[in-house]
């Protein structure tokens, strides 16, 4: 039969898109689902037609009964049908599961075992499916091909009865490759019908291959790591029993254990302090496993006085659980069953006094924490209180010391400033004193021409520039006033010792054309350049003559 074509319409339910693969059924492709418009897997069963229209028939119709069971864990069957009248060409389809087989997922990631952690998620996902349709239907042969972990986690079981379907037509060895056949129970290659219990060895079988990356060697014998709980190599020991009898009788009887024992725990803290406990209660039949467990309707067991014991300190049992003993049919609760009331006595109260003592220690330490932050507290108190008083004795000194600056900037007429404001009086004597000294000299120097004409010397022309003042200090002082003096006093002088400055004013420019300082007596740069670049802002009345008049401050 040649490959079926892109495009291809399968009536009004599939539409084909792309081939996968070749099976031993025969040719596997991905299509879509009109009706629901989801992707699904349409297994071509040419192969399988050829070697038994009527097995073909049957697995067809497998799938038919299949459609519309719904279940988290199973892959949904969309059914079967034929693509020509004649009914040569069967196929059955189900929903398309983006993931990898656990075949795949072992032999890609874990050849040597699964982590105890994605294994007990695995098989805690197929142990639950099993346990929902138990009493109702099976499916017959799981193995590590037809169970797919999708993309988001999720377990899925697909092809549910088709193979048993197929079986009862076809040789197993035509259906299943080798590697799959070692998962199937031994009943099914002999009597070719499945069951629940069937379905159960195929688990067990496939927790041995999670958990160490092969199959058992020995029939019966379970293949496993050291490290695993003695409890699950019991369970699942008991699941790949040949004998269909010697299985547990239940799916929850396989579940229980793996559920409560495959884990990654560390040891119970209990176990430590309860050490002595044990030794204490110790009995002459203690390995006698005569005691059941009931946790709500089931039953686990059986178990030993020593490992009641033992669970209880690792919280396993609780005293509340019933204790059942199997000679005499005696049940009670696990803290009054006259075998174990002495020890669930001394149990509790070592469980309560070490509750009381942890409780302690927690109010220990919360009222060592609430310590720390009143402490913490107080002395962030302490510290913003003397930022404060800092802040205001900081602030009180600045100010202090800008009024004493302030009044040591005060001109006095004497010593202080040079160009202080002088009196009506003493004003009017100067301006006479430099008006004859003006007349005098000009007529003098006539002969230099005004000015600085052109038969005086540059010195003549300076020596005539200082003598012949043409700003008079009351000008000057207009200017330098007390604005700029202290201004000069905040930039420039130091907080100790006598300062001088001393400037000439370029008439021509009306500008500062010359600063000098001395602190002290000895000449200062630092203080003349800072003053200099104070003063030389300053616009005086510009005159016809180079210098026009001089200054000094003294602080």
């Amino acid at each position: 039969m040649p490959r079926l074509s892109k495009g291809l319409q399968i009536g009004k339910s599939f539409k084909i898109f792309a081939f996968e693969k070749n099976t031993q059924w025969g040719e596997r492709y991905r299509a879509v689902h009109l009706p629901s418009n989801r992707l699904a897997t349409v297994h071509l069963l040419n192969t399988l037609s050829d070697l038994s229209p009527k097995g073909a028939a049957r697995v067809v119709s497998v799938a038919n009964d299949m459609k519309g069971v719904i279940h988290k864990n199973i892959v949904e069957s969309f059914g079967g049908g034929y693509l020509d009248p004649e009914k040569k060409a069967p196929y059955v389809a189900e929903a398309y599961v983006d993931g990898e087989t656990i075949r795949e997922y072992i032999s890609r990631k874990y050849p040597l075992g699964a982590p105890i952690t994605s294994s007990r998620l695995i098989l805690f996902h197929l142990g639950k499916l099993l346990e929902d349709i138990e009493g109702t239907f099976h499916h017959g042969a799981i193995h590590a091909s037809n169970i797919t972990i999708s993309d988001v986690g999720r377990v899925f079981v697909s092809e549910f009865g088709l193979l048993e379907a197929a079986h009862a037509h076809i040789p197993l060895e035509s259906l299943l490759p080798a590697a799959e056949l070692p998962f199937l129970a031994p009943e099914i290659k002999t009597t070719r019908t499945g069951s629940i219990t069937a379905d159960l060895f195929s688990l067990g079988i496939l927790a041995n291959y999670l958990l160490s990356g092969k199959l058992p060697i020995e029939e019966g014998v379970p293949q496993l790591k050291p490290e695993i709980h003695k409890l699950v190599v019991e369970a699942i020991t008991a699941a790949i029993a040949p004998d269909p009898a010697d299985r547990p009788a239940t799916v929850a009887e396989f579940n229980w254990p793996i559920e409560e024992n495959l884990k990654e725990r560390k040891r119970s803290s209990n176990a430590v302090i309860m050490v002595d406990l044990l030794e204490t209660f110790q009995e002459d039949d203690e390995e006698e496993k005569k005691f059941m467990v009931q946790k709500g309707r089931l039953d686990y067991g059986p178990y030993s006085a020593r490992e009641i014991r033992e669970k209880a300190i690792d919280e396993v049992i609780a005293p509340d659980h019933i204790i059942v003993n199997i000679d005499s049919g005696f049940r009670k609760k696990l803290e009054s069953h006259p075998d174990f009331i002495d020890f669930m006595s001394e149990f509790i109260r070592r469980m309560e006094l070490k509750r009381r003592e942890e409780a302690e220690a927690v109010v220990e330490i919360k009222e060592k924490q609430q310590s720390r932050t009143f402490k913490l507290a107080i002395a962030l108190g302490i510290v913003g209180v003397i930022a404060l008083a800092a802040t205001i004795m900081l602030y009180k000194t600045v100010v202090d010391t800008g009024k004493s600056r302030r009044k040591n900037n005060l001109v006095s007429e004497n010593d202080e400033l040079e160009v202080a404001t002088m009196g009506k009086s003493q004003k009017a004597t100067m301006k006479k004193h430099r008006r004859r000294r003006s007349r005098r000299r000009s007529r003098s120097m006539g002969s230099s021409g005004s000015n600085g004409g052109s038969g005086g010397s540059g010195e003549e022309i300076k020596v005539y520039a200082l003598d012949n003042l043409q700003l008079t200090r009351t000008q000057i002082n207009s200017i330098v006033d007390g604005s700029i003096i202290s201004q000069i006093a905040r930039s420039c002088i130091p907080s100790k010792g006598r300062i001088y400055i001393g400037y000439q004013i370029n008439g021509r420019r009306g500008r500062v054309a010359y600063a000098s300082a001395k602190l002290d007596g000895k000449s200062n740069k630092k203080i003349s350049r800072c003053a200099y670049g104070i003063l030389k802002r300053l616009q005086f009345p510009k005159l016809n003559t180079d210098i026009s008049g001089f200054g000094g401050i003294s602080f």
